[in-house]
């Protein structure tokens, strides 16, 4: 059976190097004034919090063996997981300005059928929805027909 993992955000305060019965460890000093430790079998994970600015986030994986929970795993939100999240947020915010644009669009293209006399008032919303789905696929609604119309001028 796997170890339970929780994963948690601490804000680190300081850090110092210790040593007991068991060898050297990192004693890590959060904000909120909790303590964790890290012995020298997870040395790697000590300059996560050694690098860390004061109150810097740093997302911490914690595992349980023997009903003795421990750091399994740490890393920088600033450097990885927050330049990651806010990219992923600036092209969801991309998308849904797109996804507006393209609604808006479908729907003036409707409106403009519906003054050049080539739809119904009644359908000028299904024809929005048509004109999206076209926008967004590329295919016509199954028995749609294109309508050729010769602009003056072209």
């Amino acid at each position: 059976m796997a170890n339970p993992k929780r994963h948690d955000i601490i804000l680190v305060d300081r850090t110092e190097v210790n040593t007991d019965g068991r060898g050297p460890f990192l004693k890590i000093y959060d904000m909120a004034g909790n303590t964790f430790r890290i012995a020298e079998k997870r040395s790697q994970l000590w300059d996560v919090f050694r690098n860390a600015q004061k109150a810097e986030p740093i997302l911490v994986t914690f595992e349980t063996y023997m009903k003795v929970e421990y750091i399994s795993d740490a890393k920088s939100i600033v450097d990885d997981i927050l330049k990651q999240a806010v990219s992923n947020l600036g092209l969801k915010i991309v998308d849904k300005q797109n996804e507006e644009r393209n609604r808006s669009t479908s729907l003036s293209y409707s409106k403009d059928m519906l003054c050049a006399g080539k739809i119904e008032k009644e359908k000028l919303f299904e024809q929005a929805q048509d004109n999206y789905n076209f926008i967004k696929t590329g295919l016509c609604p199954e028995g749609a027909k294109l309508n050729k119309v010769k602009y003056e001028g072209s």
